[in-house]
């Protein structure tokens, strides 16, 4: 049946889904879907910066947002404090070359279960706002984290593990 959001029930011209505020005026309901949102867990290693090399910066690629996806919150943990460089950060975000939209530049050198993305000021451009991110109604959307090193290389780094979370809702 046309408008049928998988579990939900269909929504045609005069009707809703059941518990839905909304309900159609002279347009024609496409589809409508109670949605939730979805938590996902994503976690580096010290590994996976030494492997970026002998390069000051580099990213890894967290997770690949399905499109229609909305990002609506982020956090990083620390989980384990970088050593070995005099300074590192770690960022997050879907926009090349600094993927700081979603998370700016963070310490990645701070005790364990610092966690940033739980104040204003450490978000990032994209969330920044209530309202949340929606990088693209039609293309998946990589979102990678970024570490920056301003003395030694990556590869010197020790230490370094983190959790980072990110909470979405996708439109059906």
């Amino acid at each position: 049946m046309a408008g049928v959001v998988e579990g939900f029930g269909a929504g045609s011209l005069g009707a809703s889904v059941p518990g839905q505020a909304l309900t159609p005026g002279t347009a024609v309901v496409g589809a409508q879907a109670k949605i939730g949102s979805v938590v996902s867990k994503f976690s580096w290693t010290n590994a996976q910066i030494v492997a970026l090399g002998a390069v000051l910066s580099g990213n890894i690629a967290l997770c690949t947002l399905p499109a229609k996806t909305i990002v609506k919150r982020v956090l990083i943990n620390i989980t384990g404090t970088a050593a070995g460089t005099t300074t590192l950060t770690v960022s997050m975000g879907r926009t090349a070359a600094t993927f700081l939209d979603y998370i700016i530049a963070s310490n990645a050198q701070v005790g364990a279960n610092t966690v940033y993305g739980d104040a204003t000021g450490e978000l990032g451009t994209s969330m920044s706002t209530f309202v949340g991110d929606l990088p693209s109604m039609t293309a998946t959307t990589l979102v990678n984290l970024q570490f920056v090193s301003t003395v030694q290389n990556l590869d010197q780094c020790t230490g370094s593990t983190g959790d980072c979370w990110l909470e979405t809702i996708t439109l059906p």
